[in-house]
């Protein structure tokens, strides 16, 4: 499944951390790391991808009701792969 990823979403994969994070700090992460990269909706249609394929969970926690991004999958998976 991993080999089947896109590049931005190997990407994505690679900046989110084993105990997870709230999207609003995921989203300036990815945009420290990758300035031209894509923007805030496009991160969330891959975000949703990528929870739809199984390998991230996304849930609503907190006040404001951001997205809890966590992996489901453990980074070891990735290991061998070019992210």
């Amino acid at each position: 499944m991993v080999e089947q990823l896109s590049s931005k979403e190997r990407k994505i994969i690679s900046l989110i951390p084993e105990n997870g994070i709230f999207y609003p700090e995921f989203y300036e992460l990815y945009r420290k790391v990758y300035p031209s990269g894509i923007r805030d909706r496009m991160l969330r249609y891959y975000l949703e991808r990528l929870a739809k394929y199984g390998l991230i969970t996304m849930e609503r926690k907190g006040v404001g009701g951001s997205y809890f991004i966590r992996l489901n999958v453990p980074r070891k998976l990735f290991a061998g792969k070019v992210l």
